[in-house]
């Protein structure tokens, strides 16, 4: 499939000026907090993890059910269903690692900070976790109908990354969703 109709028809280009208008400035109303500290403004960044990873598993299980209905993967006897996954999920990778990283740009301008760069660890580690929701999202997508698979993974998406850090009594339990690491 071409790129371009690949990104005209897929749920990445649809979801992208929804997720990043409302991540910049949710971001925006978090930045009094942050200490002008790299690790600090990284794992300040990780808040919206929640909510890209939703949004992102979401998109992964809408285009999963768009594939498993349009029966692309026996259309395209030449390439397995992980070749197709990969070109269909791609997208939905590169929204959640803008969306990761469009944090940055609002935290970074309102403090002054030294020269340095973002944690690696920390962004693996939140980029990962969105990954893991887009290989949910994909799983989901094709064994449920379009809409509830999508309902589903906003849901749990939401709750995997918001409930726990909101849990007082479990600091451990902030940690498997990739938060807490400040």
């Amino acid at each position: 499939m071409r790129t371009a109709t690949l990104l005209r028809a897929g749920p990445a280009v649809w979801t992208a000026p929804i997720l990043l208008p409302a991540l910049v400035w949710f971001s925006a109303q978090n930045t009094d907090s942050t200490i002008a500290y790299w690790p600090s403004i990284s794992s300040q960044t990780t808040i919206v993890v929640g909510f890209v990873s939703a949004a992102c598993g979401a998109a992964a299980a809408w285009e999963a059910s768009r594939v498993e209905r349009g029966g692309i993967t026996a259309l395209a006897p030449a390439r397995g269903l992980l070749g197709v996954a990969v070109l269909h999920l791609g997208p939905i990778a590169v929204l959640g690692l803008i969306a990761l990283i469009a944090p940055f740009a609002v935290v970074t301008a309102s403090v002054a900070f030294t020269s340095g760069f973002p944690n690696p660890a920390i962004l693996a580690v939140s980029f990962s976790v969105i990954l893991a929701h887009i290989a949910l999202g994909w799983f989901f997508g094709t064994r449920m109908p379009q809409f509830l698979g999508a309902a589903t993974m906003l849901i749990f998406g939401y709750l995997w990354g918001l409930w726990p850090a909101a849990i007082g009594a479990l600091p451990w339990l902030r940690h498997l969703n990739g938060q807490g690491v400040s």
